[in-house]
C-alpha cells in the first residue's frame, strides 16, 4: 500500500472513509438493536464493548485479493470505478487492521492492567519494527559484498519471527506478518521487490486451500438452530446495504458518477472473501464471538462474495467510463504485464 498517493484523489478517500465508516456504524447499531438474539448465538461470551466494536469491523471488510480476482476474470480492470474501488478497499483494509488489532486486545480477556500492557507492548513492538528492524534490513539487503544474494530467506525468517511475536503479545498471526510486509525494502520507485514479492505469492498460492479448508472446518455449521435465520438475514441485509450504500453514494457525491457506475463501486466493495475470514477465524480463536455466530459470519462473508461477479456484469458497461484517472498514481502496483491489478503487500 502506498497511502501517500491518496492525498490527491479525493474521490477514493471519499468512498474508502465512507465504506468503511457507515458499515461499521451499521455494524454497531445491529447490535444495539439485536442485543439479545446476538447473545443467544454467541456461544456465552459478552455482548460488550469489544463485541460490538468486532462486529463493527467484521461488516466494514473488503477483501482486495477477491476484488482483485474478481476484475480480472470479467476483464474489468483499468475502468474508472474498477480503479476506485480497488483503492479504496485497500484503503478499507489498513483501516481496518489496527481496530481489529484492539478487540483482539481487549477481548483477550484479563484486568485493565493485563490489557494496558498488552497495548504498550504492541505499540513498542511496532515502533521498533518501523524504527529499527526496517533500517537494519535495508543494511543488510544493500550492504557492500553482501552473502545473501537471495533476499527470500531473509524475508521469509522476518515474517515468521514477526508473526510469532504478535501472537505471543495474544494477537492473531496475521497481524506480525503483514507488519513484516510493510517493512520489506521496496526499489527506488516505491514499487516492491520481484524477488520477493513473486515467490511469497506463488508460495500464498501454494498454502492458500490449506488456509480455506481450516477455515471451512472451523465453520461448524450443523450446530445452527432454524430460529438463527431471523439474525442471518439482519447480518447479511445489514453488510449488503451499508457497503452498496455507502460506495454508491460516496463515489455519486465525490465524482459525480453516473449511477450504474457509483452502483457498481457499491457491489465491489460488498467484496468481504479471504479477507473477511482471516478476521472472523482472528475473532473466534481469540474468544470474542462463538463457533454459532462464527458460522452465521461465514455464510454472509460467502454470499456478499458470491454475489459480486453476477452483479457487477450488467452494471459495468465496458468502455464506457474510459480509463481511471487514477491509473497513474493508483496506491496499488501492477504486473509487468500491466493487465491486472495486484495489491502491494
Amino acid at each position: 500500500m502506498d497511502l501517500g498517493q491518496l492525498r490527491q484523489h479525493r474521490t477514493v478517500s471519499v468512498v474508502s472513509l465512507s465504506g468503511f465508516v457507515i458499515p461499521m456504524l451499521i455494524g454497531a447499531g445491529l447490535v444495539v438493536l439485536l442485543p439479545r438474539a446476538f447473545e443467544t448465538v454467541n456461544g456465552g461470551h459478552p455482548i460488550d464493548t469489544v463485541f460490538t466494536l468486532y462486529m463493527a469491523v467484521a461488516l466494514s471488510v473488503t477483501a482486495v485479493p477477491v476484488l482483485a480476482s474478481i476484475i480480472r476474470d470479467q476483464g474489468l480492470a483499468c475502468s474508472r470505478p474498477v480503479t476506485i474501488a480497488m483503492a479504496a478497499a485497500g484503503v478499507i483494509d489498513a483501516l481496518s487492521w489496527p481496530v481489529l488489532a484492539v478487540c483482539l486486545i481487549g477481548g483477550g480477556g484479563g484486568s485493565l492492567h493485563t490489557w494496558s500492557t498488552r497495548l504498550v507492548l504492541l505499540v513498542a513492538y511496532v515502533l521498533v519494527m518501523l524504527s529499527v528492524v526496517q533500517r537494519l534490513l535495508v543494511w543488510w539487503m544493500r550492504r557492500p559484498g553482501a552473502v545473501m544474494a537471495h533476499p527470500v530467506p531473509v524475508a521469509t525468517a522476518l515474517a515468521l519471527s514477526s508473526a510469532g511475536a504478535t501472537s505471543a503479545l495474544g494477537l492473531h498471526v496475521i497481524f506480525g506478518a503483514l507488519l513484516a510486509g510493510v517493512i520489506m525494502p521496496r526499489q527506488s520507485d516505491g514499487v516492491p521487490d520481484i524477488r520477493v514479492l513473486r515467490p511469497l505469492q506463488e508460495t500464498g498460492g501454494l498454502l492458500l486451500p490449506v488456509f480455506f479448508t481450516v477455515s471451512g472446518m472451523a465453520a461448524q455449521m450443523g450446530g445452527l438452530h432454524s430460529a438463527d435465520l431471523l439474525l442471518l438475514l439482519a447480518i447479511c441485509a445489514a453488510a449488503v446495504i451499508g457497503k452498496v450504500a455507502a460506495g454508491a453514494l460516496s463515489a455519486r457525491s465525490s465524482a459525480r458518477l453516473p449511477w450504474r457506475d457509483s452502483l457498481s463501486i457499491g457491489v465491489l466493495l460488498n467484496t468481504r472473501g479471504l479477507t473477511e475470514l482471516v478476521v472472523l477465524n482472528a475473532g473466534l480463536q481469540s474468544k470474542v464471538i462463538g463457533p454459532r455466530l462464527h458460522a452465521l459470519l461465514v455464510i454472509m462473508a460467502l454470499v456478499t462474495t458470491a454475489a459480486a461477479g453476477p452483479l457487477i456484469g450488467p452494471l459495468h458497461r465496458p468502455g464506457g467510463t474510459g480509463a481511471s484517472d487514477l491509473s497513474p498514481a493508483t496506491p496499488f502496483a501492477t504486473t509487468k504485464k500491466g493487465t491486472e491489478p495486484t495489491p502491494r503487500p
